[in-house]
């Protein structure tokens, strides 16, 4: 727990926004069934989800703060924001099967819990009032006293469990705490009596980048709303990237996706992207270098002609290239529907060369049709002009350690080893 984590202006923002969300405790201490308000009667109620209208509690739940405590908490910079909704609990609101003890982890992974480091997902209330037994603070288990209860027991009932239902873990704290705990946590809700008493809070989940089986809400599903286009428009590169958004210098981003993302979200600055991204770029197969930590695996294409000759043959040349697990790869690939060509050898030639990487244009199969442009530090291109000649599409992928040489039409690549 991270006592008064948020404060000031800041939780005084998130308070006033998360007001409009819901009715006063007035109102819902006042009204009977069939006001308009039965909907918030319930533990399961169509919570508000992110992003939200207010600039403030979308602030909230990407802040560094949130993002700081993901990335200690789970051991990774490379963190996913899974999971932010607005909750409200009023009195006799019915906490119905969660008064039982549970874990969150059926509906927070495809699989089961993993104890070791790396595999891990962080749950958090944040609380934007004092919470405390008078409005309903959760009750949680140490995981000192659950750690033998099966896996698939991920609700306890009374009967067997009673002595872990007197534990005195209620999450009491004041408003701007933040309540941290991992989906594998057995916690309850306790219901309340006073009308004068109420609870509002976000819950908020993160998780590593890599546990994709790990998941709650799906945030391309929020595409249409203005609520996603408003909130797009003035995040930061950090907070997108949270979201799963390509990183600046992501190999995902050529001038073409950064110019489409610029319509979609015309007031997103996109300076960080440009500025870490290639002037120009292929649409297709290369992709961006590892980074330092993986030592930069460097992949030279050349054809070799024989100008002025009735024939030319098409070599790719990988020149041998190591990092400190030594060499990564070397060799020559012949490429297939080259050779036994009769003409033209002024048909075929140099455009550009860009040492590292590599494409072909040209060709009559339609897989990657038109020019191509640059990749900055990119490739070597020939157009092959020959009605005769299939099209050769010449594909590197960088990874660690294998590569996939290069691909012609009827060859296929080994699938790679991905960094």
């Amino acid at each position: 727990m991270l006592k008064r984590a948020v404060a000031g202006a800041e939780l005084a923002a998130a308070q006033n926004a998360v007001a409009k969300l819901f009715p006063r405790v007035e109102e819902m201490a006042t009204t009977t069934s069939g006001d308009g308000l039965d909907r918030w009667r319930t533990w399961d109620a169509p919570w508000p989800e992110f992003p939200f209208r207010s600039r403030s509690l979308n602030g909230l739940v990407l802040s560094d703060v949130m993002i700081d405590l993901a990335q200690e908490l789970l051991g990774t910079d490379d963190v996913r924001l899974y999971l932010a909704i607005a909750t409200a609990k009023y009195a006799g609101q019915p906490s119905e099967y969660n008064q039982l003890l549970h874990t969150d982890f059926p509906n927070h992974t495809l699989t089961v819990p993993r104890a070791e480091p790396g595999y891990h997902q962080m749950e958090t209330f944040i609380y934007l009032d004092d919470v405390g037994p008078d409005n309903g603070a959760t009750r949680f288990v140490s995981r000192t006293r659950t750690r033998q209860i099966p896996v698939e027991e991920h609700t306890l009932n009374f009967e067997d469990y009673g002595d872990l239902y007197d534990e005195p873990g209620d999450a009491s704290a004041p408003a701007g705490s933040i309540v941290v705990y991992r989906p594998d946590v057995y916690h309850r809700s306790v219901d309340f009596t006073d009308p004068t008493q109420a609870r509002f809070m976000l819950h908020v989940s993160y998780k590593p980048a890599a546990v994709e089986w790990g998941g709650y809400q799906a945030w391309p599903f929020k595409g249409f709303s203005v609520e996603w286009h408003n909130f797009v428009q003035q995040a930061t590169p950090r907070q997108l990237t949270t979201l799963g958004f390509p990183a600046p210098g992501h190999a995902f981003w050529t001038t073409d996706t950064l110019d489409g993302v610029a319509r979609r979200y015309p007031g997103l600055d996109l300076t960080p992207w440009r500025a870490d991204s290639p002037k120009r770029a292929d649409r297709w197969n290369v992709q961006g270098l590892p980074d330092e930590s993986a030592a930069a695996l460097a992949v030279r294409s050349r054809f070799a002609f024989r100008a002025g000759a009735d024939r030319f043959q098409g070599r790719q040349r990988a020149l041998k290239t190591t990092n400190d697990n030594g060499v990564l790869g070397s060799g020559v690939h012949q490429l297939p529907g080259l050779d036994g060509l009769d003409e033209a050898p002024e048909d075929v030639g140099l455009i550009e060369d860009g040492g590292v990487g590599w494409e072909s244009v040209g060709g009559r199969h339609g897989l990657h049709p038109g020019p191509r442009r640059r990749r900055e530090g990119g490739f070597q291109r020939y157009r092959l002009k020959n009605d005769n000649i299939s099209e050769v599409a010449l594909t590197c992928s960088v990874v660690r350690p294998t590569a996939c040489f290069g691909s012609a039409p009827g060859h296929e690549c080994p699938p790679p080893t991905m960094v």
